[in-house]
């Protein structure tokens, strides 16, 4: 267990620190994507899973389930809510299952209007919101001038981003900036968490 969630917390750490990433034209012969052997330590720590025919499809942006599903893995998470939590969540879908116990556990409170938007791609900022969440981690209230993009951060998002970065579990880009809004593949989460349990 503690070796997934540090396998898992790595990953997103450097992902989220603007950890440099392979171009993934080095090694496409004979089918393979580069990110092939980072995704299968995923696939053996149980974090990560492919889809119905086993595709891990490493240039996807991660989504907001996704996410969810891979915390629930790491941590071990598995107590469901009771009832009905989001109104964009169709209780057959592969996800609802993640997303309930997500709700459950109290990292993930969803968007306006009753929302958990699923499938959405999920950002910097939010993926930061929602790993404070699942290690407890408190906000931090205050404007930061660390970053030069600062004022792009939600509201939401800002005292989180405070505290991790002031815990110096993530860093910003070494540009100063922290790009809230970018987005990660699937590839490039997987190949962080190889190389940082290494």
């Amino acid at each position: 267990m503690m070796k997934r969630i540090l396998t898992f917390l790595l990953s997103a750490a450097l992902i989220l620190s603007g950890f440099p990433m392979t171009s993934g034209i080095e090694s496409h012969a004979a089918g393979k994507h580069w990110a092939d052997q980072y995704l299968n330590n995923l696939v053996r720590n149980d974090i990560m899973r492919g889809d119905l025919q086993g595709n891990l499809h490493p240039n996807n942006n991660i989504t907001r389930a996704e996410f969810v599903t891979m915390i629930n893995r790491a941590f071990g998470y598995t107590q469901k809510k009771a009832k009905e939590i989001f109104a964009d969540v169709d209780k057959n879908a592969w996800y609802s299952d993640d997303i309930s116990i997500a709700k459950n556990q109290g990292y993930m409170q969803g968007e306006a209007a009753n929302k958990a938007e699923p499938e959405s791609s999920l950002t910097r900022e939010q993926a930061v919101t929602l790993i404070c969440r699942a290690l407890k981690i408190e906000g931090v209230d205050s404007d930061t001038f660390k970053f030069s993009d600062s004022r792009e951060f939600s509201q939401w998002s800002k005292e989180y981003i405070n505290a991790i970065t002031n815990k110096k579990i993530v860093n910003g880009y070494p540009d100063s900036t922290f790009k809230p809004a970018n987005r990660m593949t699937r590839g490039e989460m997987a190949k962080s968490s190889f190389e940082s349990c290494r």
